[in-house]
């Protein structure tokens, strides 16, 4: 009678099974009058002043402002509402009015990728050097190219690499022109891991400021987080079993997407809409492919901390991993909202995943946290889940 209750009360919450493959278009149709396509690979928007993030519906996102003069891809043109706007990806878009200028070759605005595995190095033609890159290596790329009916990114020396070998670290990083050794390509890399950490003399400060009575200082060193996060996924998972249901098994496929997500508060507004609207389909190929058919996921970029709207009133001055882990697994718990995606659609064969990201603004600070589980019930399904 627990589990009927429960399947009712996941109701309520507004919990809907999503259909992948089958959502209508007719919304997005009806508020796009017009798009003009242009070359993804190498058509690039420059913005004149900073400018707000927009949906496709022309609404405003609740995310930062990009920044003036910050270099980015534009995919297309579209009219939403009457009004120009440029399609820069992820379902975002930003007004014309904000941009500059635009430039088809523009030298200075390769960006960089990461590589998810040891990948090897091939010619224009599509053809192996017999030589390889190593996992991990961060590398700037010119441009995307269709080879011989597969998708590569060009890199300096006439070299190419399959993009699935790949992610990219921030959309546009800009590069400046010249050496692009790999000392130079760590060098950025670093430089953007450290956009969501203190100084540490700005640590130093917040460890130390007696007078925050408010318990604004939320920080955690990279260790810290890495606790919370264990101790978190595995009261998940007992709770899921204390309810009947199978613990979330995983998917290296999910994990590595989550991992993308919660590698930065950038990434964690990039990817909010998809993953709040259960869109991530398109994110795991493999898995969609198998028949996942249903989707629970909440990607909340400062989900722990002391501010107007938080999602619970926690201690944030207890800086115990296991005691903050539990302040977190409580207030996903006792939430309708949250509690029914903790704990999933279905009794049986779910993959799950979890990721947080600490947030530092500079004054704020605060811990987001992205959870996505998904499930399937066809028997492509299930013959997956079991084999995996």
């Amino acid at each position: 009678m627990k589990k009927i209750n429960r399947k009712v009360l996941t109701s309520i919450a507004g919990i809907v099974l999503l259909s992948i493959g089958s959502v209508s278009l007719s919304s997005e149709s009806s508020s796009i009058a017009s798009v003009q396509k242009l070359n993804a690979a190498t058509t690039k928007v420059q913005l004149k002043s900073n400018a707000y993030v927009y949906t496709k519906r022309g609404v405003r996102k609740r995310v930062k402002s990009l920044k003036k003069g910050r270099i980015l891809n534009a995919y297309s043109l579209v009219t939403i509402k009457g009004k120009k706007y440029y399609n820069i990806g992820k379902g975002r878009y930003i007004k014309k009015t904000n941009v500059q200028k635009t430039s088809s070759n523009t030298a200075s605005s390769a960006f960089l990728i990461q590589l998810t595995k040891t990948s090897p190095i091939y010619d224009a033609n599509g053809r192996s050097t017999r030589n390889t890159f190593k996992k991990g290596l961060v590398i700037a790329v010119k441009d995307k190219k269709l080879i011989n009916g597969g998708q590569f990114y060009a890199l300096k020396g006439n070299k190419y690499i399959s993009a699935s070998d790949a992610i990219v670290l921030g959309e546009t990083t800009p590069i400046k022109p010249g050496n692009s050794n790999d000392k130079d390509n760590n060098q950025l890399e670093d430089t953007a891991s450290r956009r969501d950490k203190p100084t540490q003399k700005e640590i130093d400060k917040l460890l130390a400021d007696n007078s925050d009575k408010l318990g604004y200082a939320v920080y955690f060193s990279d260790s810290e987080l890495a606790q919370i996060r264990t101790s978190l996924w595995q009261k998940i998972q007992n709770y899921r079993s204390s309810n009947g249901y199978a613990p979330y098994k995983s998917s290296s496929e999910l994990d590595t997407f989550i991992a993308k997500v919660s590698s930065s508060t950038d990434n964690m507004f990039l990817y909010s809409e998809d993953i709040n609207n259960g869109d991530v389909a398109q994110y795991l190929p493999t898995l969609a492919s198998n028949g996942m058919s249903a989707v629970q996921a909440v990607d909340h970029y400062k989900y722990y901390g002391n501010y107007l709207g938080a999602p619970a009133v926690f201690n944030i001055k207890d800086r115990n991993p296991e005691h903050v882990a539990t302040e977190i697994f409580n207030s996903l718990k006792n939430d309708p909202f949250y509690e029914c995606k903790i704990l999933g659609l279905f009794d049986e064969r779910a993959y799950g995943a979890l990721g947080l990201n600490y947030n530092w603004d500079g004054e704020r600070s605060t811990v987001g946290l992205v959870f996505i589980e998904v499930a399937g019930t066809s028997s492509d399904w299930t013959n997956y889940y079991n084999a995996n």
